[in-house]
């Protein structure tokens, strides 16, 4: 994060946290009505933009995954949540920081990508999957380093029709990468942007 700890998220639980550099680490309770449904997914740091930690909220009192919300914690634990995300992005979602103090979501559930601001105001969803092989899905999402294009990689139900897929952050379409039968497990951006 901006304050220079390593910020987590405890899988199944409403926990987030941080660890200094020395080992200390500090955690907090992440949603403000705590329900035993909740789980905390993706998280994110906003950067020298807010210094915040953004993360999703999936689940709560109606069932698993059956309401999600954009939160936020300041680096002393405050937390804003925000109630405007599509229903079930669920916490298995991708999310990276965008401009203008913005995200960028794969909603891998409905095939949406989108884009938030930091009031919790959803400026598109856009559905991608006439993008995707039948039966297939997102399974990652990374910025570039100028924050100005996302890349997704995909595969379908049987994993031979993979590839990449390339946004501008406003949500127009940029290119397709066939990768037949390979499957990319990670992916980052070099220095360079490819």
């Amino acid at each position: 994060g901006a304050d220079n700890n390593m910020w987590f998220v405890i899988p199944n639980t409403e926990v987030v946290g941080y660890i200094t550099p020395s080992g200390t680490y500090t955690t907090f309770d992440a949603v403000s009505d705590p329900d035993p449904s909740y789980s905390i997914g993706t998280i994110v740091t906003g950067g020298t933009i807010d210094g915040d930690i953004w993360y999703i909220i999936a689940g709560g009192p109606t069932g698993p995954s059956s309401f999600d919300r954009l939160a936020r914690i300041t680096p002393s634990g405050t937390i804003t949540t925000y109630d405007t995300l599509p229903d079930n992005i669920a916490t298995n979602s991708n999310f990276v920081k965008a401009p203008n103090d913005t995200m960028v979501f794969v909603n891998r559930i409905a095939g949406t990508l989108g884009r938030v601001d930091s009031s919790g105001t959803i400026l598109y969803d856009n559905d991608i999957t006439s993008r995707l092989p039948a039966g297939g899905g997102v399974l990652r999402l990374t910025a570039a380093p100028d924050n100005a294009t996302v890349r997704m990689a995909y595969v379908d139900a049987s994993y031979t029709d993979n590839g990449l897929l390339t946004y501008n952050v406003d949500g127009t379409y940029v290119s397709t990468l066939d990768l037949d039968d390979r499957t990319v497990t990670a992916m980052a951006y070099n220095a360079g942007g490819d």
